[in-house]
């Protein structure tokens, strides 16, 4: 993958780089294959369109699509691939699309790269980005005729996505042609959560004073199970990676995942503003939504009872408030492939936060369980397909890399 720069490149560099180009050339060229792109999404597309602000300032817009009578506007950057784009050119796009209150929808294409910090922004602004690789696969495809619209599906509630499906899959190695991605599901979870109210008052059979207190309780909708939070195991704020194929799998490591990602999932539902009618569109990835197999009656009289028996409650003494359906919290799961080897990963999308990720850190570092101890892969062998730090691969004269037993 190439490094990524921040500076700006000039329009000298870009000339010299490209002699028979000029930038507004370069620009027309990825506006042009932009515009392809949406029309076979279903788009009525113009280019180059100025529109006037609230402010009384024209805007230029690369490419105006309309669809359903909504207004979605691009903005293009053709970049050497060397280019990533940051958080200022998202900036400068979100600051023209507020000014414009007839646009709908907003999205930045790139034949480059995105800084973490603009992902941030844009997921935060809720501008589509769609980097180099993504933009060459719908292009490639459109072209041989297997373009297909993506499938839109509507959750009533759910919990947004801040990780797109290229953040999801995104590998970085040095060769990374050597991987592929070989299948990706996003699996839609439902809970149902529970705000509650304790307020009891003291009598004979009770010591001390009554019990005033607020809270929240988590039910996962398929198993029926409350969530409770372990103790000494904090919401993850780094991945917790495991690797199945070493020798160093803890033998723990199945249970820890399952009470690190339960803490996670409170964190995330109390902390994340659920959406209602939230939609999900699907073309590159199986999207799996299950349906709750629990009550939502049944649950809130669950989550009432503990609560009475917890704090020795009558039942008139502890009040619940519900949403009206469940919530549906999305997660990632990743199979990335190497010659023999297939390595598992998952990210609960909402807060981006990785469970596991086999491929991303050196199996021959693992000192520790957590992520501050080891080192990032930096390459995956061309022979077996086993992904090393750089101190343990080796790189030959024609850039193929191998691992210590193939070197």
């Amino acid at each position: 993958m190439p490094q990524n720069s921040s500076d700006a490149l000039s329009k000298s560099e870009v000339e010299m780089e490209l002699p028979n180009q000029t930038i507004h050339s370069l620009g027309v060229k990825l506006e042009e294959m932009v515009e392809q792109i949406l029309k076979a999404r279903g788009y009525s597309t113009k280019t180059r369109q100025k529109l006037e602000g609230n402010s009384g300032a024209l805007h230029e817009i690369d490419v105006l699509a309309t669809k359903e009578e909504k207004l979605l506007a691009v903005e293009c950057k053709n970049y050497s691939e060397a280019r990533t784009v940051g958080i200022k050119e998202i900036r400068d796009f979100q600051s023209k699309i507020q000014d414009l209150p007839q646009i709908g929808n907003a999205m930045f294409v790139t034949n480059a790269y995105f800084s973490s910090e603009a992902q941030t922004y844009a997921n935060h602004n809720r501008i589509t980005l769609m980097e180099g690789e993504k933009l060459k696969d719908e292009f490639y495809l459109m072209k041989l005729g297997r373009y297909q619209s993506p499938q839109e599906m509507v959750l009533e509630l759910a919990l947004p996505l801040s990780m797109s499906y290229g953040q999801a899959t995104r590998v970085e190695l040095v060769n990374p042609l050597a991987v592929r991605i070989s299948h990706v599901t996003l699996v839609l979870r439902p809970y149902f959560l529970f705000s509650y109210k304790v307020d009891t008052k003291k009598s004979i059979f009770r010591r001390g004073a009554g019990i005033h207190e607020e809270g929240i309780r988590i039910v996962d909708a398929l198993e029926g199970k409350i969530l409770t939070p372990t103790e000494n195991l904090h919401p993850i704020s780094q991945s917790y990676t495991f690797f199945t194929k070493s020798e160093f799998h803890p033998r723990d490591a199945d249970q820890i995942l399952r009470d690190l990602e339960e803490n996670q999932l409170i964190w995330d539902l109390k902390i994340i503003k659920p959406q209602y009618n939230y939609k999900i569109e699907s073309r590159q990835y199986a999207v799996v939504k299950l349906e709750s197999k629990v009550p939502i009656d049944a649950a809130r009289r669950m989550v009432k009872e503990e609560i009475m028996e917890e704090n020795r409650a009558k039942y008139d003494e502890v009040k619940i408030y519900d949403k009206s359906t469940s919530i549906y919290v999305p997660k990632w799961i990743v199979n990335i492939e190497a010659k023999d080897k297939v390595y598992a990963r998952e990210i609960l999308a909402a807060s981006s936060t990785v469970l596991i990720d086999e491929i991303s850190l050196c199996p021959k570092e693992f000192f520790a369980r957590f992520r501050s101890s080891k080192k990032q892969t930096y390459a995956v062998c061309e022979t077996c397909g086993g992904a090393y730090c750089s101190k343990h691969i080796r790189r030959r004269n024609n850039n193929s890399y191998f691992c210590e037993d193939h070197a």
